[in-house]
């Protein structure tokens, strides 16, 4: 009889080693896929930063580069409005030009 109870008290023990050891795996497991969730977590948080930092400078460059453009356009103006200007002295010196030669 007590060596019944020794050998349920064994099985017991070693069912009960076998749980723990179960346990511990899962526990094992869970904190590997929490601390993975972490750092994937942590890499989100830093991609989003750097992308934010990146808008932030394209932003101001975008800005720097519209004034740009409207000095350039303001400047385009003014050189057509001259080419304009010079070309209609053109046409009235080629027709002042034309009449002279008529006259003589």
């Amino acid at each position: 009889a007590y060596e019944m109870e020794i050998d349920t008290l064994r099985r017991d023990k070693d069912q009960v080693l076998g749980e723990l050891e179960d346990v511990q795996e899962q526990t094992q497991r869970a904190t590997m896929e929490r601390d993975s969730y972490l750092m994937s977590v942590e890499e989100l948080e830093k991609t989003q930063q750097e992308m934010e930092d990146k808008y932030e400078r394209l932003s101001s460059l975008m800005e720097v580069e519209a004034e740009k453009k409207r000095a350039f356009q303001s400047r385009l103006e003014e050189s057509r409005a001259e080419l304009a200007v010079v070309g209609s002295s053109l046409k009235l010196a080629k027709d002042e030009n034309e009449k002279q030669k008529q006259k003589v």
